[in-house]
């Protein structure tokens, strides 16, 4: 299910949806971001962890493959840029970071997308000018 596109004017606009997904929720959700470089995967997801109430310098982890970071909830952040199949991210035990006390993130999650059972959430950032970008969140 497909709900109303949000479009992003700003740093701050993406920054601020990201924190309210955040503030929502409970433990146990997949978040797979979608787009290109650029797009606001890695803001939405600064902003994210401040709505679970992280205080925490959020970086993309594209050499880590997963960063953690603790708080209410743990966020764990991944990017399988660099991955060359689902396979590896289920190789270095993806299942064992999915936890009720615990939300995963996953930029280019793109790739893996039907590797996994709903419930998952996924989000396709897109750029429509410099400043501006369409963010599509798929139930």
């Amino acid at each position: 299910m497909k709900i109303p596109e949000f479009i992003s004017h700003s740093y701050d606009d993406t920054f601020h949806f990201g924190f309210s997904w955040g503030q929502k929720c409970k433990g146990g959700e997949v978040f797979l971001l979608a787009g290109e470089l650029g797009s606001g995967k890695t803001v939405f997801t600064k902003g994210f962890a401040k709505g679970l109430g992280l205080d925490e310098l959020i970086i993309s982890p594209t050499f880590n493959i997963v960063n953690e970071y603790s708080g209410p909830l743990k966020l764990f952040h991944f990017d399988l840029y660099r991955l060359s199949s689902c396979d590896e991210l289920f190789d270095i035990g993806f299942e064992d970071y999915r936890s009720v006390d615990s939300v995963c993130i996953l930029e280019w999650g793109d790739k893996c997308q039907d590797a996994f059972e709903p419930p998952v959430v996924f989000i396709q950032f897109s750029h429509l000018s410099m400043n501006q970008r369409r963010i599509e969140v798929f139930l």
